[in-house]
């Protein structure tokens, strides 16, 4: 079991001149009892945000506020701030990584296309 590190993460990797990562995070802590539960429990004890990555590193952004639930066991992340959208789309990607984390499961990622939808041209 990870010891003051990442215990569960599913997120959403946007890289273009910076990356950044949209999603949640739940870190377990020393000596702490690994963290179980249905999905709107483990969301509820963890935190989303917008982190900017740098190397193996980073830092979480204050703002904007990241939203995250589950719908019939289906993990929603929202994001509503129009210029940080704007800011992490900037350069188009044509492709995402979700990126996924248990105590279950090793790290796994996904490339994902994105579907550009009444998003405004560069």
């Amino acid at each position: 079991m990870r010891q003051n590190g990442l215990e569960y993460t599913w997120a959403a990797k946007i890289t273009g001149d910076t990356s950044y990562s949209l999603g949640f995070m739940l870190f377990k802590f020393r000596e702490s009892a690994p963290r179980v539960g249905t999905l709107a429990e483990l969301l509820r004890a963890g935190q989303a945000n917008v982190a900017v990555e740098e190397g193996r590193s980073g830092h979480i952004m204050r703002e904007p506020r990241v939203t995250v639930h589950s719908e019939g066991g289906t993990l929603v992340i929202e994001l509503r701030d129009e210029a940080m959208i704007s800011k992490l789309f900037a350069h188009r990607p044509e492709c995402i990584m979700l990126e996924s984390l248990t105590p279950d499961q090793p790290r796994t990622r996904e490339q994902v296309v994105v579907q550009y939808e009444g998003f405004p041209p560069p």
